[in-house]
């Protein structure tokens, strides 16, 4: 397989150190042996430092079995046994990633039994042609075949005796000498096994009686797959006619004619077939009276698998579709598998084969490194290896990867829209209504009416309330206490230095029922509580909306409990407008409340495009007085707001700006 571009590590001044992606020098060959015998598989890749490790089945390799030594590229099976056999790859990888070999089949040697003979007598004419038939047992590896003659062993052809590739035996110019007894055997040459036909047949020669003619064999037609490049030979055994009256045709027109086949006796030989000489080969025969016979084989001639096109490497941004291509070719039809550093891929929605190719959409960083291709048709392996490599810092447009859904709510719930998206650089969110741009303020949250004194009879509006939070990539606008007035179209909008992108929902708000109890209408998003997390810098952790309450509720719990309600707490020393890394102590007002946390809501605000930036959380624990804020952009402003929560609700709100030089 052809290398893949290096990698060059810049290591110091005058020094660079090159990674080379992996490739094969040799790969493993599938091997034959008898039950107990040893097998030796053999694999090598570069660069040197590649690492070599070793599947059986698929599975990867556990060095320390028993019956097996891996040394570096070599796998020893000390003793084969069923359980060993199978198919074996091997793995080369290092840092740039990993590829597999074509397996090496690993079986064990097997020789069958002879069936019963058809005929136990055989006769033929003298100086005509004697057939013996032989059917060879299966046998892994083909069995060399050997003729037991009058007792005496015939392990190779000869002048007289012709033993074809078919295991068959043709006697030429038959004498009153050839009669007599005779036995096919089948010897495996890995366990050196022998087996004899148990009966054999027994020759009897006529003297010519007639002018007739036969085709011994075959008898019929015959379907013949052969692999390309093999030597091939078509057998006709014919008897009361010479071998010169044999005629091959294919596609009834002489065979001979501008072909590599030649003639063997009155048989059919190349020495390595083409995939161009498939077709029907006919065997004719005719004799002084105009007589024809003739007998066909449809030859199928079978090739390897093949790529004509094979994989490139690729480098590519962050989020991109990348489209690998492997024709393949051969006969039968090949099947394609996928690898990705040496495992195969299987079909997503991002990584989906097509036809020739393979197509992966959104690229991460786990998406680099080496894939293949491998081509298969149980005749042979091809494959070929691209490396995909993924730029971290290009840029990328948004993409919105969770749309917002489109809600039917109750006049007076609780409404939350979310939308995430992704690009390079993290995209900004922003919402819009039928009016245009959403701009929050926790101020407005912090002063909303309750739902309550909304559903009262002759209650007075709501003003419109929004709240907007976001972290990277990912931005939820709550509505609290909706009306008619926000129902309508919302947009989310992911934008980067690279472009925009946009979704929308539509929120429906239906009346709310006035024989309905509010406290049975769940919202679609509660927001959490302070009871949730209270860790110092639980970014994003909490929406703050008030509990849904009112003073006819409060008075209610204060007779139920014989309990005073505590008062909201307050903030005693609010921080000066341009420095917010102290809180001053706050105290919680009377009852046991005091020390609950505050939240402090801060985002930043840029001049540049005339844009507010989105409302980030931050809760400080009670047992707290002092808060940080990280990470804020050089030469920006701040927008920072403060307020102490109890159950009684929010106390006072405190309103900073906070230039980055006082952060």
């Amino acid at each position: 397989a052809r290398p893949s571009a290096p990698t060059l590590w810049m290591l110091g001044e005058g020094s660079v150190l090159i990674h080379l992606a992996p490739y094969f020098i040799s790969e493993p060959l599938s091997a034959v042996q008898k039950l107990g015998g040893p097998v030796v598989l053999h694999c090598s890749a570069k660069p040197v430092s590649a690492h070599i490790s070793w599947l059986h089945n698929g599975k990867r390799l556990d060095r320390n079995m028993e019956q097996i030594k891996i040394h570096q590229g070599t796998l020893t099976i000390l003793s084969l046994n069923p359980s060993l056999s199978g198919s074996y790859q091997c793995v080369a990888n290092n840092s740039i990633g990993a590829i597999v070999s074509s397996p090496a089949t690993v079986s064990t040697a097997v020789l069958g039994d002879f069936g019963s003979a058809a005929k136990h007598v055989v006769t033929a004419e003298e100086k005509s042609t004697g057939f013996i038939g032989c059917k060879v047992p299966d046998s892994d590896p083909k069995a060399e075949v050997r003729y037991k003659i009058r007792g005496k062993w015939l392990k190779q052809s000869t002048e007289n005796y012709l033993i074809l590739p078919s295991g068959n035996l043709q006697i030429l110019n038959v004498s009153l000498e050839d009669k007599g007894s005779y036995k096919c055997a089948a010897f495996n040459p890995v366990t050196h096994e022998l087996k004899v036909e148990p009966t054999g047949r027994k020759l009897l020669v006529n003297r010519p009686s007639s002018d007739d003619f036969h085709i011994l064999h075959p008898t019929h037609s015959q379907a013949l797959a052969v692999l390309s490049h093999s030597p091939v030979t078509l057998e006709c055994v014919v008897s009361g006619v010479p071998a010169s009256q044999v005629y091959w045709l294919k596609d009834d027109q002489d065979a001979l004619l501008g072909s590599n086949w030649r003639r063997l006796y009155s048989h059919l030989a190349i020495d390595s077939i083409d995939p161009k000489d498939s077709g029907n080969y006919s065997c004719v025969v005719g004799n002084k009276s105009g007589d024809i016979k003739r007998v066909t084989y449809m030859v199928n001639v079978l090739e390897n698998a093949s790529i004509s096109k094979g994989l490139q490497d690729q480098t590519v941004s962050l989020g991109a579709t990348v489209q690998f291509t492997c024709e393949v070719h051969g006969n039968p039809t090949p099947n394609r598998t996928w690898f990705h550093n040496a495992q195969p891929v299987h079909p997503s929605p991002r990584h989906l084969p097509t036809g020739n190719g393979l197509k992966i959409s959104g690229v991460t960083l786990e998406d680099s490194g080496l894939y293949q291709c491998v081509a298969d048709n149980r005749i042979g392996f091809a494959q070929s290896t691209g490396r995909l490599e993924i730029i971290k810092d290009s840029g990328l447009k948004p993409v919105i990867i969770t749309a917002p859904a489109s809600a039917k709510v109750v006049d007076g719930d609780f409404v939350t829209l979310s939308c995430n998206a992704t690009g390079v650089p993290v995209p900004v969110m922003r919402w819009y209504d039928r009016h245009g741009l959403i701009t929050s303020h926790p101020l407005q949250v912090l002063r909303s009416k309750s739902r309550k004194s909304h559903l009262r009879p002759g209650g007075f509006d709501l003003e419109p309330v929004y709240f907007i939070m976001s972290r990277a990539g990912s931005s939820s606008l709550y509505i609290q206490a909706v009306t008619q007035e926000h129902a309508g179209k919302y947009t989310c909008e992911a934008t980067n230095e690279h472009g925009t992108t946009q979704s929308e929902a539509v929120l429906t708000v239906v009346p709310f029922e006035t024989n309905t109890k509010a406290e049975t209408v769940t919202p679609s998003d509660p927001p959490q509580n302070d009871k949730g997390d209270n860790t110092e810098a639980g970014l994003l952790s909490s929406f703050p909306v008030k509990e849904r309450s009112s003073a006819v509720d409060s008075a209610t719990r204060e007779n139920a409990s014989g309990a005073s309600v505590p008062d909201a707490p307050i903030i005693l020393s609010p921080p000066p407008d341009l420095h917010i890394r102290y809180l001053q102590p706050w105290s919680g007002g009377r009852g046991k409340d005091g020390g609950l946390p505050i939240n402090a809501y801060f985002r930043e605000l840029d001049d540049g495009v005339g844009l507010v930036g989105s409302w980030h959380t931050v809760r400080v624990p009670g047992s707290e007085n002092e808060l940080h804020l990280t990470e804020l952009e050089p030469s920006s402003l701040y927008e920072v707001l403060m307020v102490a929560r109890s159950a009684a609700g929010e106390g006072p709100t405190c309103h900073a700006y906070l230039p980055n030089e006082q952060r």
